[in-house]
C-alpha cells in the first residue's frame, strides 16, 4: 500500500470510528446477536440453518458476525466495530473512482453522507454492502475503460459478486444491474475476449447458482423479513428521505414511524420550524443539482451509473409489488456509491458551466447540510434506536422491588439484556405479552404492576394490551425512546 493509500485508509478509519456508539441495540440488531454469540461454528450452522427471519438470507454477513464476536464480543459497541473495517474498505474505492473520473468532492462527501454515518452504527449488513457497491462500481467502470479486458478483473468482479450476493439475497438486484451492464460493453469487445475469460465467468456463475439454490430452499421453509407495512407511498417516501440524507434533519424515525401509521393526525409535526429548515436548505441543493444533470447525458460513467440504477430499481420495486413487501433506503445501499458518483459528477459539471466558486459553493452547502444531518443522528439523543436497554433495566428493577410485569416488546432483544421470562408464565412474575388474544384468561384473572409495551402494531396488533391498559386505569408512568411504562393509577 503507497504512503499516500495508507494515510487515505488511516482517515477513513478514523471517521468511521467516530460513527460508532454504544447505545442500546435494537430490534434487527438483536438479530444478529443470534449468530454473533453461539458458541461455535456448528452452532451457528444449526442457527442458520433452522432460522426462518431474513438472516437466513445474509449467511455471509452472519458468519462475519460470528467471526467478529470470536475477537472482539458482544458489547453494543463491539456489535458494530466491524463497520469501521468495511467504511474504511468501501473509502479506498471511493477514492480511487475520485482519482479515476477526476471528482474533487466525492470522498468528502462519502465521509459525511448521513445514510454512512447512520448504517456504519448498526449491526446488521448496509455498510458492508455499501463497500462492496463500491469496489464493484470501481471494477465496471474500470472493465468499460480499460484499454483491454484482463481476465483479472473478471476474477475480482466475481469474487465481489460471490460476497455481495452472499451478504445479501437483495444483492441480486444490484448484481442484475451490474451483470446486465457489464454484458453490454462485453458485448462491444467481443473481440478481446479469449479462452483465459472462460474460468471466472463459468466458477461466478457456478458459485452465483448454488447460493441461488439456497435462497430458493430459505424461501420455500418461509424465511422472510417483517411485513408490518404495506409497499406504498409512505415506504417509497421514507427510502428516498433516507437515501438522500435526509434522516438527520427531520422528525426522528420514530416519530417518522407515528406519521406513517397516521398522516392526517401527526402532518403538522414536519412543519415544525427547527425541521423545515434543514429539510428546505437540503432540497435546495438537490434542486440545484437536478438543474444541471442533463448536462451529464453524454457522460460515460453518468450513464454507467444511471443504467445499473434504473435496472436495480426496476427490478427491486417490481419483486417488492408482487411479494408485496416494503423496501426501505437500507435496501438499496449497494447503490449509494453510484448515486455519489452522479452527485460528484454534476459538482464537476457545474464546475465546468459556470466555474470553480458555483461548484464549490454547491458542494459546501451539501456538505454542511449532510454534516449536520449525520451529526444529529450520531450525537442527538432524539434520534436514538429503540432503548431496550432502558426498558430492560426498568422491567428488572420492578422485579426485583417484587413486583409484577408484563412485556409487550421484543424477547430476543430482551433476552440480549439479560431480561429472561418464565416459561412457565406463573401470575406475580415477568410474563411475555407479544401478541396476546384479546380472549387470553390472563387479561381477566391478573392486574400487573408494572406493563411495558412498545411498537403496538407490531407487539400487540390485535390491541389486547392497548385495551387492557384503558380498561383497567393504568396511565403511562414515563416514555424511553419507542417505549412507554404504564403504572396503575
Amino acid at each position: 500500500m503507497s504512503p499516500r493509500n495508507f494515510y487515505g485508509f488511516a482517515l477513513f478509519i478514523a471517521v468511521a470510528a467516530l460513527m460508532i456508539s454504544s447505545e442500546s441495540l435494537w430490534i434487527d440488531e438483536a438479530q444478529t446477536y443470534r449468530f454473533a454469540a453461539q458458541p461455535s461454528f456448528g452452532a451457528w450452522v444449526e442457527t442458520l440453518k433452522n432460522d426462518t427471519f431474513s438472516e437466513a438470507q445474509m449467511p455471509f454477513s452472519m458468519l462475519i458476525a460470528w467471526l467478529s464476536a470470536q475477537f472482539l464480543g458482544t458489547s453494543e459497541w463491539a456489535m458494530r466495530a466491524a463497520n469501521i473495517l468495511w467504511i474504511g474498505l468501501g473509502g479506498i474505492a471511493i477514492s480511487r473512482l475520485a482519482s479515476m473520473l477526476h471528482l474533487r468532492w466525492l470522498v468528502p462527501v462519502y465521509l459525511v453522507h448521513p445514510f454512512v454515518w447512520y448504517y456504519a452504527n448498526e449491526a446488521r449488513p448496509y455498510a458492508l454492502i455499501i463497500c462492496l457497491g463500491a469496489w464493484l462500481l470501481l471494477l465496471l467502470l474500470q472493465i468499460q475503460n480499460a484499454p483491454d479486458l484482463k481476465p483479472r478483473l473478471f476474477w475480482l468482479a466475481g469474487l465481489l459478486s460471490l460476497s455481495a450476493f452472499g451478504t445479501s439475497l437483495l444483492c441480486a438486484f444490484f448484481l442484475m444491474g451490474l451483470g446486465l451492464t457489464a454484458s453490454l460493453f462485453c458485448l462491444r469487445r467481443r473481440s478481446e475476449l479469449t479462452k483465459r475469460h472462460l474460468p471466472p465467468l463459468v466458477i461466478t456463475i457456478a458459485g452465483l447458482s448454488v447460493l441461488s439454490i439456497y435462497y430458493l430452499w430459505t424461501l420455500k421453509k418461509g424465511a422472510t423479513g417483517a411485513k408490518i407495512w404495506r409497499l406504498g407511498p409512505a415506504s417509497v417516501g421514507f427510502a428516498g428521505y433516507e437515501f438522500l440524507g435526509f434522516g438527520g434533519l427531520g422528525l426522528p424515525r420514530q416519530e417518522l414511524r407515528e406519521l406513517g401509521r397516521n398522516i392526517a393526525g401527526n402532518m403538522r409535526q414536519i412543519f415544525q420550524p427547527q425541521y423545515l429548515v434543514g429539510l428546505i436548505g437540503l432540497g435546495g441543493v438537490y434542486v440545484a443539482l437536478a438543474s444541471q444533470a442533463q448536462r451529464l447525458a453524454k457522460d460515460p460513467a453518468a450513464r454507467t451509473c444511471v443504467l445499473v440504477s434504473c435496472i436495480t430499481c426496476c427490478s427491486l420495486v417490481t419483486a417488492a409489488a408482487l411479494a408485496q413487501f416494503p423496501f426501505w433506503g437500507r435496501h438499496f445501499s449497494y447503490l449509494l456509491p453510484a448515486f455519489l458518483v452522479l452527485v460528484g459528477l454534476t459538482i464537476k459539471s457545474v464546475e465546468s458551466a459556470f466555474g470553480k466558486r458555483a461548484s464549490d459553493t454547491i458542494a459546501g452547502l451539501l456538505l454542511i447540510c449532510f454534516a449536520i444531518s449525520s451529526l444529529q443522528l450520531r450525537f442527538n439523543p432524539r434520534h436514538r434506536k429503540d432503548d431496550y436497554r432502558s426498558a430492560t433495566s426498568v422491567a428488572k428493577d420492578a422485579l426485583a422491588a417484587g413486583k409484577s410485569v408484563w412485556w409487550s416488546a421484543d424477547q430476543s432483544t430482551a433476552g440480549y439484556y439479560k431480561l429472561h421470562f418464565d416459561p412457565e408464565e406463573k401470575s406475580g412474575t415477568l410474563r411475555l405479552m407479544s401478541n396476546r388474544s384479546p380472549n387470553d384468561k390472563c387479561f381477566d384473572s391478573e392486574s400487573p404492576d408494572v406493563i411495558i409495551t412498545s411498537k403496538p402494531d407490531v407487539y400487540d396488533y390485535e390491541g389486547a394490551v392497548s385495551r387492557f391498559t384503558l380498561s383497567r386505569n393504568y396511565e403511562p408512568d414515563s416514555q424511553i425512546k419507542a417505549f412507554t411504562i404504564w403504572m396503575k393509577r
